[in-house]
């Protein structure tokens, strides 16, 4: 078996209780002044969430670790040491994982690429933007690979909702469109994004659910867009 159950433990510790991902995606509405307060100390109380430099960090690693084992997994080079187990390596067998924490946790992370101008002024710390916008992108990565996992629909983890949720991560495209070294890296991250995708056309159905699979490829088309418009060397 992978090391999927133990990564997955390791991230567990950053999981919110007792939320759900509809949760913060209220907390991120601005239809009510006289809540707003509320819902920003609500979204900024979550664990994974908190803009402190050394949990956020703890949380790259874990989630670039898991995300390269689902890579390895599902790599078709004869050469790779890690190979699929059908039988071990599904969602059944991850234990103690809730997929509506697990939701709530790439949800909330997600969220932090591009936060409502409300829930930035009432942050209680310093926003960490850099390492946000890091978190957020690997997270998605993450939870696309992740919906490549045998029983991803029949255990909750694919959620239309939250795909088209991680997909608003693309509207940073424009924000880093010029050439400066954080733009080219953010650039690189998208492309592994595009990379992740392709593993996810080849190994989840989409025949009952073309409204998440038509947006996802619309993401592509704007990747590929973006290149030509500002000539970027690296294409997907």
């Amino acid at each position: 078996m992978s090391d999927l159950n133990r990564i997955f433990y390791e991230l567990k510790s950053e999981f919110a209780q007792n939320v759900e991902w509809t949760d913060v995606e209220d907390w991120h509405c601005d239809d009510d002044d006289q809540l707003t307060e509320q819902r920003a100390q609500k979204f900024w109380a979550l664990p994974m969430c908190q803009q402190d430099l050394q949990r956020q960090d703890n949380q790259l690693q874990t989630l670039r670790e898991l995300a390269q084992c689902i890579r390895l997994m599902r790599s078709t080079d004869i050469e790779s040491d890690i190979r699929f187990d059908i039988v071990n390596d599904n969602w059944a067998k991850i234990e103690n994982i809730a997929p509506k924490d697990y939701l709530t946790y790439i949800y909330a992370l997600s969220s932090l690429a591009i936060l409502p101008h409300d829930l930035v002024q009432l942050a209680p710390q310093t926003i960490n933007e850099n390492v946000n916008v890091h978190l957020a992108l690997n997270a998605v990565s993450t939870y696309f690979l992740s919906l490549t996992i045998p029983g991803a629909k029949s255990y909750g983890v694919f959620d239309e909702g939250v795909i088209e949720h991680c997909l608003r991560v693309f509207r940073l495209l424009e924000s880093y469109s010029n050439s400066s070294p954080l733009a080219n890296n953010i650039w690189i991250l998208f492309l592994t994004i595009c990379d992740d995708l392709k593993l996810v056309f080849r190994y989840v159905h989409f025949k009952d659910h073309l409204r998440p699979r038509d947006n996802i490829v619309r993401c592509l088309l704007t990747i590929l867009y973006m290149n030509f418009r500002h000539g970027y060397g690296n294409a997907c």
